[in-house]
């Protein structure tokens, strides 16, 4: 009885001219494209108005596909997920947010104001942000 039916149903599906027709890209680079376009239409709005990662955002306030960085280093300073004790206080991983000098362990600290890295100082960015652009 089952098997009568399924052939019924396919034989209806032949002749009746009102099913609605699909377009599928099955490949995978297809499905591929299709995503990432779809994504990158949806990234600024999402990037402009989260409420995570504005770390990263007043460094990159712009979505482009050329946002990726190939340098470790960069990407754990610009996003503070790195070795910083205020990233891995947050996980409780170190009990405190200090650096060994005394300070707070931000990204910032360490490239800036840091004694232990005063050698590897960056000129200290203006007060009105006009650097990051």
């Amino acid at each position: 009885m089952g098997n009568e039916l399924a052939d019924q149903t396919a034989k209806n599906a032949t002749v009746n001219r009102n099913l609605p027709e699909f377009r599928l890209s099955l490949s995978a680079s297809s499905i591929k494209k299709d995503m990432i376009e779809h994504l990158l239409s949806q990234w600024p709005q999402r990037w402009d108005t989260s409420v995570t990662g504005r770390r990263t955002y007043q460094y990159l306030p712009k979505v482009t596909k050329n946002m990726l960085s190939s340098s470790s280093a960069i990407t754990k300073y610009i996003s503070g997920h790195g070795p910083f004790p205020t990233y891995f206080a947050r996980f409780g991983l170190l009990e405190s947010e200090l650096c060994e000098c005394g300070l707070r362990g931000t990204p910032d600290h360490y490239v800036f104001a840091c004694i232990n890295t005063r050698t590897l100082h960056l000129p200290k960015p203006s007060e009105d942000g006009n650097w990051k652009q």
